[in-house]
């Protein structure tokens, strides 16, 4: 086992007191710690992705781990907030101080000044749910959301996730993707969420290289029952970065809509890609981190 230790230190050991040990040099580390780091960050995305909460039980079931080794664990959390728990259910959800490191990665980027300035005016324009995101393996996951004022409607949040290939978002990640590479991101084939949703590889990749070509992916109801999508890819220098969409529901939805929604993911995306291109920005998350 190796101690790494910063310039300026003197006689071995670091100026706080603190030596660093990394985890490749340090296998009892590997075996012990990173357990209880893995359980804290499985916590954070199960209870990210709940809209209930989850109870302890129900917490310990999904990481197929002991209560008695998840109670410790959450219990901190709990303490230093950032989970909460409901006294009358007993249900754990994401706490304050949560938001508020989230909060903190955006910090002061011009970058995601920029987009969500864009974001808000798509939204203003068409009152419909305007989204940012990107391709994480074969996921296509929000890292922005500007809600739509309606109060009855499409409701979507940071880091909701779902297969690309059935949302007008996700299509719109994959338009450069060949057929060969779309097999790879799905060994398992594409799975339907919906009755709508697309199956065939053949299909799939028509309908992108036709996106591709006038510049729009759609959804029709192929993620969520209900929910239709239009979206567009962010490119730079021959690759997507990200995509912008808007969500709506089918029963608000009409042509006039329609039209009004493509204007405006068309005038954005136009000024996205000029800002990409002048700060040569090619990973999504720098948009928001």
């Amino acid at each position: 086992m190796e101690i790494h230790l910063q310039p300026g230190r003197r006689h071995g050991f670091p100026a706080g007191g603190v030596a660093i040990i990394t985890e490749r040099q340090n296998p009892y580390m590997k075996e012990q710690n990173h357990r209880s780091t893995s359980r804290v960050l499985d916590i954070f995305e199960l209870l990210a992705h709940s809209e209930r909460g989850l109870t302890l039980t129900e917490l310990a079931k999904e990481m197929d781990a002991p209560k008695s080794s998840i109670f410790p664990i959450i219990h901190t959390m709990e303490e230093r907030q950032f989970v909460q728990c409901d006294a009358a259910s007993s249900r754990y959800r994401i706490g304050y101080q949560s938001y508020l490191v989230g909060g903190m990665f955006r910090g002061d980027n011009p970058f995601y000044a920029f987009i969500s300035s864009r974001m808000k005016e798509i939204t203003d324009a068409c009152m419909e749910t305007t989204n940012l995101g990107m391709l994480v393996g074969p996921l296509a996951t929000y890292i922005a959301v500007c809600e739509s004022p309606n109060p009855v409607g499409y409701r979507a949040y940071v880091g909701i996730k779902f297969p690309a290939y059935c949302s007008g978002i996700g299509k719109a990640l994959l338009i450069n993707k060949s057929k060969e590479e779309l097999r790879d991101l799905y060994p398992e084939g594409l799975e339907s969420k919906t009755p709508n949703t697309i199956t065939d590889f053949d299909q799939l990749y028509n309908q992108l290289q036709l996106a591709k070509l006038e510049g729009f992916a759609y959804e029709d109801a192929e993620a969520r029952e209900e929910i239709y999508c239009v979206g567009v890819p962010l490119i730079n220098k021959n690759e997507v970065v990200a995509a912008l969409s808007v969500s709506v529901p089918k029963y608000r939805l009409t042509d006039e809509k329609i039209g009004i929604i493509r204007q405006q993911l068309q005038k954005a995306r136009e000024q996205i890609q000029q800002y990409l291109e002048k700060f040569n920005i090619t990973d999504g998350w720098s948009l928001v981190s």
